[in-house]
């Protein structure tokens, strides 16, 4: 073969291999690529149900490096961030990215989490207005203007927005979580509570959820005086001091004061400090006619926490018990003035929800509140009086 000849066929073989290299590289790099967009999906999945269980870290650093993958890197650092308490962090990131598609519904709602987690509540508010409106069929959307509607003492709209939300997405248990909580905490509403701690419970939440929820239902259940279905309930509960103290008064109930003392004796050597422990074991000296034990109990509990009814209510009886009537006329004196308290406090939080821009009105509440020891919502209503 001539040599030209030769050379000719050996620059073509040269240059079909380098187009088959070409080939099989933009191949390898299309299922890269592919792969990548698969963990950034996964990785996304997974914070949007919480902290992120794997770790991030060689993905967010693989995305760091390559300038085609920038607003999923800062989409996945923010909301890890957040996942992780570093809201300012979590802030810087998602703040600087505006994604399009798919990636705008779960940007917007960890934006509108982080503002929120902030304090930034006007700015949070806003963003789940433009979301409600732009996403009207997202139930993740509705659960956060329930939110903004309830920090702002809103709670009737809040209620209709979570059970909005229950209905866009039936699998769900968290929208009947939130509104049982809403119902024992805002309304004592047992019954209705109870109602949504089962629908919780029949969407399969996770384990520890589950727990949780299970636990919650039992001592609604025996605030409604259903003791033996409360104890069947928290039973299937792993034991913990909450635990243990539902059991107490769910056997209390039931009069097992033997079984009841017993756990108690338990949860007294593990958890003394914890709230409960103390009004309860003075409550089963009282059963046993220890008056005495029960008075010192109860004046620890009252001293903490002065506007205590259930623990006022129990030292008059227990002043009673030991003969100390003049006492136990103080007490009751005591008694009516905690009372009426509460009672303003319950008659101006009804108030406020037919009258969501009364600034005045949330002030005094939150004033209440710091008189009967519930910073938490003092907290809240000042918030909500601050409110444009």
């Amino acid at each position: 073969m001539p040599a030209r000849t030769h050379t000719a066929w050996l620059i073509a073989g040269l240059l079909i291999l380098a187009a088959a290299g070409g080939g099989w590289w933009r191949i390898q790099h299309r299922r890269d690529q592919q792969q990548l967009a698969h963990q950034v999906q996964s990785a996304l999945q997974e914070l949007r149900r919480g902290p992120a269980q794997t770790e991030l870290r060689p993905l967010l650093e693989r995305l760091e490096h390559d300038r085609a993958w920038r607003d999923e890197h800062r989409l996945l650092a923010g909301a890890d961030r957040l996942r992780k308490g570093e809201v300012d962090a979590a802030l810087l990131f998602l703040a600087s990215i505006e994604p399009q598609g798919d990636q705008r519904l779960v940007h917007q709602l960890w934006l509108g989490e982080a503002l929120y987690q902030a304090g930034r509540l006007a700015d949070a508010d806003a963003l789940f207005a433009r979301l409600d409106a732009d996403f009207p069929n997202e139930a993740d959307v509705h659960r956060w203007v329930a939110t903004i509607l309830y920090d702002s003492g809103q709670l009737n709209p809040a209620m209709a927005a979570l059970d909005r939300a229950s209905q866009l997405a039936p699998d769900d248990f968290l929208p009947h979580r939130l509104m049982a909580l809403t119902y024992v905490q805002d309304f004592r509403q047992y019954d209705d509570a109870i109602r949504h701690y089962r629908l919780a419970l029949n969407r399969a939440p996770p384990d520890e959820v589950r727990d949780e929820l299970r636990r919650e239902l039992a001592q609604c259940l025996v605030f409604q005086k259903e003791f033996a279905e409360a104890l069947e309930v928290v039973r299937q509960v792993p034991e913990s001091p909450r635990q243990q103290l539902v059991q107490i008064e769910a056997l209390r109930g039931l009069g097992e004061t033997a079984a009841a003392q017993a756990i108690w004796n338990r949860l007294q050597q593990s958890a003394s400090q914890l709230e409960g422990v103390a009004l309860l074991g003075a409550m089963l000296d009282l059963d046993e006619g220890r008056g005495a034990a029960a008075r010192q109990r109860l004046q620890g509990v009252l001293a903490r926490d002065p506007h205590n009814l259930v623990a006022r209510n129990q030292l008059i009886r227990a002043c009673q018990m030991v003969g100390e009537t003049d006492q136990a006329k103080a007490e009751a004196e005591r008694l009516i003035t905690s009372k009426t308290l509460h009672d303003r406090h319950d008659q101006l939080a009804t108030q406020a929800l037919a009258e969501p821009d009364n600034g005045p009105l949330r002030l005094e509440l939150a004033k209440l509140c710091d008189q009967l020891g519930r910073p938490a919502d003092a907290a809240r209503w000042r918030r909500n009086a601050a409110r444009p």
